[in-house]
């Protein structure tokens, strides 16, 4: 019939199949500005391009975030206490984390404008970019409280103790421009690191101080401004102050007495909190 608009089989069929082809240029190509149509194996190899560029750009943005909280770690705690007091500025690893408050009261107290900078884990080489940040400060004394997880890198085989000295040497080059710098030894009461006699710093923790006082000596500071703090001597035989056996961490009472050793060192710089 003329202008009868009912689809027909064969209508019905073409339509379809157009539909079919529209599907497939969907999902498997389009035509390209010089009408080649892409294959389908094409299309995958465009897949997989993007999902490369997507893994690029998330390893990029992990990689930022990493950059930015290693940058944070390394940034010196903000100084508090008499903004007019001299500049004191301690660096260490958990020990100095942990007292962290003490050691704050007790030199803000003194009159010391103090920033306390404790990293869990950290070893001298690890706080080389926390100390120029600090020298940048411009303080009066620097305390670097470092030594034990050096210790624990050379038994594990991470580290050498020709490292370990070369690392202090630079720590002390790093901070050559204070007036004043003390230096705190490692305990050689508690500390199991791999088992007897190797791992234990009671057994070996003496070399650490010994590495430190020699390149402390030989670092041609002017007499006077250098000093050792023998956290060794003081803590030697006082199960006390630390959280159990074989652990270096300390607890309230350790603290204290880590914070006073501290303070009597600092105490001996020419220049005096006021």
């Amino acid at each position: 019939m003329e202008g009868d608009l009912r689809p027909t089989r064969t209508g019905v069929n073409a339509i379809t199949s157009a539909a079919r082809n529209v599907e497939r240029k969907r999902t498997m190509g389009v035509q390209d500005p010089a009408g080649r149509k892409r294959k389908a194996g094409d299309m995958e190899s465009n897949v997989r391009r993007h999902d490369r560029r997507r893994t690029w750009r998330m390893l990029a943005v992990a990689a930022i975030g990493l950059v930015a909280v290693l940058l944070t770690a390394c940034e010196p705690e903000p100084y508090a206490g008499p903004v007019n007091g001299p500049r004191l500025a301690i660096v260490g690893d958990s020990l100095i984390d942990q007292s962290r408050d003490q050691m704050s009261r007790t030199f803000i107290g003194e009159g010391w404008y103090t920033s306390v900078t404790g990293r869990g884990g950290y070893t001298s080489r690890d706080h080389w970019t926390t100390q120029r940040r600090v020298m940048e400060t411009n303080p009066s004394v620097v305390v670097l409280a470092l030594g034990t997880n050096d210790f624990r890198e050379i038994v594990t085989g991470l580290q050498t103790w020709d490292g370990f000295r070369a690392s202090v040497r630079e720590s002390i080059g790093i901070t050559r421009a204070a007036p004043c710098l003390v230096w705190v030894g490692v305990t050689q009461t508690y500390g199991f690191f791999g088992g007897p006699p190797v791992g234990n710093l009671d057994q070996l923790g003496w070399v650490i101080n010994v590495i430190i006082q020699q390149e402390l000596a030989a670092s041609g500071r002017p007499a006077g401004t250098t000093f050792y703090a023998d956290w060794a001597a003081t803590s030697r035989g006082r199960s006390e102050f630390f959280l159990g056996p074989g652990d270096v961490h300390l607890n309230d009472t350790g603290d204290a007495a880590y914070a006073r050793l501290v303070d009597s060192a600092v105490d001996r710089c020419p220049i005096r909190s006021t």
